[in-house]
């Protein structure tokens, strides 16, 4: 089989053409390294706050509705900080625990343990220090966790 090695040069010059463009992209939005598999943006959250807010930011990317994040520092043993948040839909609700995974991915935050993500009727993303809970409309008047942790403060961002 004979190659055109001419078209292979082509094909190689518009990727490699392609990959400049990227990587000045996405230099633009804040990210360094592009060609590592290690790419961060290049400022790390300093506080639980800034955390926080990465949570809130991500549950908003996939339209989470009500999101309530409470500091139950004091009040429980197993997290400082509860987010509560609810989706229309189990697909919603996944995309919504799926987007807020791979947001705290992206800066070396891994979670401790995921449940109900199959049903997700109620996803509960464990990050032991805090604790993110994604609820049906349903589920969430049920429960109501906003008043079994009612005792801590809400945080307010920006």
């Amino acid at each position: 089989m004979r190659y055109n090695y001419r078209w292979f040069r082509i094909v190689r010059r518009q990727i490699y053409f392609f990959m400049q463009v990227m990587q000045e992209a996405f230099k633009e939005k804040g990210f360094e390294n592009i060609g590592d598999e290690t790419a961060q943006r290049s400022s790390e959250p300093d506080s639980m706050e800034d955390v926080l807010a990465l949570v809130a930011d991500a549950a908003a990317d996939k339209l989470a509705e009500d999101l309530c994040i409470l500091d139950v520092t004091g009040f429980l043993d197993y997290a400082d900080y509860v987010a509560v948040c609810q989706g229309q839909t189990p697909i919603q609700n996944r995309a919504i625990a799926d987007r807020i995974i791979e947001v705290l991915k992206g800066y070396d935050i891994i979670l401790s343990s995921l449940q109900g993500y199959r049903a997700a009727d109620w996803i509960l993303i464990d990050y032991d220090t805090f604790v993110v809970h994604i609820f049906s409309p349903e589920a969430r008047e049920f429960y109501q966790l906003e008043e079994l942790y009612s005792e801590g403060r809400k945080v307010e961002f920006g």
